[in-house]
C-alpha cells in the first residue's frame, strides 16, 4: 500500500491538473508547496484512510481541514465539490477501497 504522503502527492497533482483543465488556473506542483500546505493534504487522506469508506462523505472531508470562515460545504461552487469528491475517490481507490 502507497503512504499516506504519497497518496497525498497523487490528489494533489490530480488536482493540479483538474484545475488548470477547467479554470486555466496554474498551482504549485507538489515539490515548492509550502510545509504547512502539504501537512494538511496529508492529514487528509490519513482522516480519509482512517474511516471506512461508507463512513464519510465529501462534506466530511471537505469540513475536516476547513479554514474559519470558509465556506460551508454547500456553498462551494460545483467545480470545488468536484475536487473535493475527487481526492475522496483518488484516496479510496489507492489505498484499495474500490
Amino acid at each position: 500500500m502507497l503512504s499516506a504522503e504519497q497518496i497525498a502527492v497523487i490528489c494533489h497533482e490530480t488536482l493540479r491538473a483538474h484545475e488548470k483543465q477547467v479554470t486555466g488556473k496554474l498551482v504549485p506542483p507538489w515539490d515548492v508547496l509550502p510545509v504547512v500546505t502539504k501537512a494538511v493534504c496529508i492529514a487528509k487522506v490519513r482522516y480519509v484512510l482512517s474511516k471506512p469508506k461508507t463512513d464519510i462523505g465529501p462534506q466530511a472531508v471537505y469540513d475536516f481541514c476547513r479554514p474559519e470562515g470558509a465556506p460551508q460545504f454547500d456553498n462551494l461552487s460545483n467545480h470545488r465539490q468536484e475536487q473535493v469528491f475527487l481526492f475522496r475517490g483518488i484516496v479510496n481507490s489507492l489505498s484499495g477501497w474500490t
